[in-house]
This record gives structure tokens, sequence and C-alpha cells, in this order.
């Protein structure tokens, strides 16, 4: 006779899925409620969703990044059949969320039904996944690959069998992203330590991906500018000072995983550092001393390594920013371990441990702020909206502030094409990225960056005196003062006088007139 306990237990097995799934949709509706209305994408952001107003593909391809070609594409098209900005941010926030579960449930992690809660908890109670997981960034894409590459792993090594779908899903995830490229370069060390290794087949397929990962990192690096390693260099290993500096840097690049170092930073977990480190390293004693499964600490111990080596020869970051939210789901799967660990040595029953955790966590998961400014800089969107759309219906002549071309150009309503670039396909804009066109005789474009003091008003100065508008205004939006500044001192120094249109926060629209 079956008893009403193991009644609930079958019960409880039978549908864990559902649990997963019902719980993420949860904490959806419950953050959702929250979230302040956007209008206007940062222009970071911009430079990815740009992309969705061009026609060509290869312009879709080119005009945003050569690292991650696949995500940019997923957020175009997710961007363009969006009926606003905001509910295109609410969309992406809904795939992170289930997404999570998806993960979670996959059977090669082998979590029970109360750790596949605690881990999905712990992700959505990370102050750096809920945060980018509003922004049009291949970060969290690279979270979630992770930790299906270590399911990928678990799977390889207890069936000592590498299939061909392997290496078709590592060339799919390159493409999405070519970070993806150090776990998977984990994956292969782990199965060649333990001797697990076997190409018994496709050895066509295998050469096919080696060539496709050497070309895609060959690509990726003719984009790489200097703006982008001088803007990492606190996130590089120092190269002078000796072993001291070194493991100092280390030391402090490892806490600012756990917690929020800035603004921008903003931690693995919403615990107290003290309590994430200690949970980290009790999930560490279960899986090295309890189950005695080595090969996820060993996985996720030369995914540091690897990337403490591209650091310290300035290729890659390490420690604590955004673009290492890719191995923080790492570091939150082994915190789950640690709590789940605990919950074992509670003398009550799994069930009744883990619900007051899951209760607990809700409350957290609540009390976690989660905003779209929190991780850009902030804007005036009322002021940037009414910007774009004076631009979008004035037949007036308008020079656009290079900051915010992409901007302008992502909610651009006429028709826009990329700037014409070939090889290495360098554009014109901050960090080589290619700028918008805009085809249209009233809308002018002068200066696309801002590369040392003094460019941008020399280009302004030569343009009005060739031009010379007698009428014309200027749109600037995520506006840099310093750098708007050259703009304003040469339409100044030809003798313009200036009327404020619209004013807000890095948003301004002014009329010069003589």
């Amino acid at each position: 006779m079956i008893t009403v306990r193991k009644k609930i237990k079958l019960y409880l097995t039978q549908y864990e899925h559902f649990y997963s799934y019902t719980f993420a949709l949860l904490i959806y509706f419950i953050k959702i409620s929250k979230f302040e209305k956007i209008q206007i994408t940062y222009g970071d952001d911009s430079w990815v969703l740009v992309g969705s107003v061009y026609e060509s593909l290869y312009d879709k391809l080119i005009c945003c990044t050569l690292t991650h070609p696949g995500s940019s594409l997923i957020f175009q098209l997710i961007f363009k059949i969006s009926e606003s900005t905001d509910l295109f941010i609410k969309i992406l926030f809904l795939i992170f969320c289930l997404l999570s579960a998806v993960v979670v449930n996959n059977k090669y992690l082998y979590l029970n039904t109360y750790s596949k809660l605690i881990f999905l908890s712990l992700v959505l109670n990370s102050p750096m996944l809920m945060n980018y997981s509003l922004r049009p960034k291949p970060y969290i894409m690279e979270a979630l690959i992770t930790i299906y590459i270590l399911s990928l792993l678990q799977k390889a090594l207890r069936e000592s069998y590498l299939p061909r779908s392997t290496i078709i899903l590592f060339s799919l995830s390159l493409f999405i992203s070519l970070i993806t490229i150090i776990p998977i370069i984990a994956f292969f060390i782990v199965l060649i330590r333990k001797r697990k290794l076997v190409i018994n087949e496709s050895k066509f397929l295998h050469l096919f991906f080696s060539i496709y990962v050497l070309g895609i990192s060959y690509f990726s690096f003719l984009r790489k500018s200097d703006e982008l390693d001088n803007f990492w260099i606190a996130y590089f290993a120092p190269q002078d000072g000796g072993f001291n500096l070194f493991f100092r840097w280390l030391y402090y690049s490892g806490l600012r995983i756990f917690s929020e170092s800035n603004k921008l930073d903003l931690g693995a977990s919403d615990f107290t550092i003290l309590l994430s480190v200690v949970l980290f390293l009790l999930g560490l004693y279960y899986l090295i001393f309890v189950t005695a499964d080595t090969s996820i600490v060993e996985f996720i111990f030369y995914i540091f390594i690897i990337n403490i080596g591209l650091s310290i020869f300035r290729v890659f970051p390490f420690g604590g920013s955004r673009v290492n939210i890719y191995y923080m789901i790492l570091i939150i799967y082994i915190m789950s371990f640690g709590i789940y660990y605990l919950v074992e040595l509670v003398p009550l029953s799994n069930a009744r441990v883990t619900m007051v955790y899951i209760v607990l966590m809700v409350y957290s998961i609540n009390s976690l702020s989660i905003s779209y400014n929190q991780t850009t800089r902030g804007f005036d969107q009322q002021a940037a909206s009414d910007i774009i759309n004076f631009v979008n219906t004035t037949n007036e002549d308008v020079i656009i502030y290079h900051g915010g071309l992409w901007t302008i150009g992502t909610f651009f309503e006429k028709e826009l094409a990329m700037e014409n670039v070939s090889y290495p396909w360098l554009g014109s804009g901050v960090s080589n990225m290619p700028t918008p066109d805009f085809n249209q005789s009233n809308i002018h474009i002068v200066c696309r960056r801002y590369k040392d003091e003094g460019h941008c008003f020399e280009k302004m100065k030569k343009y009005l005196i060739e031009n010379n508008f007698t009428n014309i205004y200027l749109a600037s939006i995520h506006t840099r003062e310093y750098q708007n500044k050259e703009y304003m001192d040469a339409f100044d120094n030809q003798g313009y006088k200036k009327e404020v249109k619209i004013f807000g926060q890095e948003a301004k629209l002014i009329r010069f007139y003589k």
C-alpha cells in the first residue's frame, strides 16, 4: 500500500520540470510589474539593434559585431517584431527566465527536484544575470551556453563518446558568441586529461570545426580596437610589479565575481560576499568529497586558468566584469550545491527545508533591484524620444551628434543603410563600429567619432564654412559634454546664435541661426 507521503514524493518527482517553469514565470511576473517604461535604448545597445533597420543580411552581420553575430541577429529580429522598446525588454527578460528553467532541467546536470529549484532561485537572484538580461547583450546567452556545455561534458564522460551533434552545437554556440570558445576548450581539456575523447567518426566535420574556429577568431581580432583595451585595462593582469601585485590583483578580481564592485559590475550573488564565498566553498567540498565527482570543479578550474591567461596577454578581461558573466553562472552552480548540502544536513525532510528556502528566496528576489538604467549611463528618455521624433519628421537641416548616430538610426522611420565598409570591415565610429548613413539630404553627419581634442571642432568648422547654413539644428543624444562642446564652439566660432528647443540629461536639440 502506497502511503500519502510516498504519493506526494512520487507526484513531486513526476512534475519536477513543472515546478521550475512555474517558479521562473512567477518571478517574471513579480519583476516586470516594477520595470520602468523604456522608450529608447542606450547607445551601445543601439550598435546591435540598428541592424534591424537594414535590409541587407550582410549589413546586419557586419554592422554590429563579428564576435557574436548570432546573438546580434537574434536581438535584431526580436526588436523588429516588438511593438515597442518596452515590450522588447520584457521579451528579453521572459526569454532569460524560461531559458534558465530549461537549462536547470537538463538531465545531464544530474540535479534532483530540490537542487534544481535551489540553482534556479540563485540564478534569478543574481544581480548581474538579472540586470543584464534586460539588455541586448550576448552575456546571458554565453552564461546559459556555458552551463549547457557543462551538461554535454557530463554526458560525454559517462558515455565515453562524443557524438557528431556536439560539434554542430559547438559551431552554433561560437556563431552566437565567440566567448564560448573558452568553455569549449575547457570541455576538450577535461576529456583529453581523462582519456575520454574518442574521435572515431566524422573526421571531416572535426576538421571543418577547427577551420571555422580559427576563421571566426581571426576575423574577430581584425575588429579589435585599442579603445576597448583601454576600457578593460583594470581587468587585465598587471604586467609590472612582480608576483605580489599579481596575486593582489587576482585576489580582488576574484572577490569582484561574488559581489558588486561598481555601477556596472553587480556581482554573481545578492548575498553578502562572506556568505557567497562560504556557500561556494561548501559546494566545492560537497562535489569533491561527498559526491566524489571532480569533473565539474576541473571544468571550472580550466575556464579560470584560460581566462586568467588571456588577461595576462591582454586579450580578454578577467574578474567580475559583465563580459565574465559566462562563468559567473558556474559560480552560482557551485553555490547551489553548497546550499543543497546544508539542506541535507538539516534533520528535517528535504522538501520542507527547500520550501522554506524558496519562500525566503522569493522575498529576496522581489527585493532585488532590476532596471534597464542600472547598467547604463542615465539619459532623459522623453527628451531623447522627442529629438528622434523631430529628426524623423522635420525637413529642416539637422546635424547629428556622433554619440547618437546608432540610436537615432535604430528608431529612424525612413530608409537607412550602413556606411560602406570593406575588409577588414572597420567602421568610422566608436570602437571601429560602422555607422548608419541617413539617405536624407537634410540630415548631416559631420563627425562620426571623437578621436582627440579639436578633432570634431575642426571638422565642424570646415563643414559650416563650406555650407554656410542660415538655419540648422544640432540633435544630440548620449552626450558627453566635453565632446559636444566642440560642436558648440564651432557654431560660436562661425557667429551663430542658438535657441534650445529640447533639453534633458544627455539629450539636447538646439537650433542655430544667423
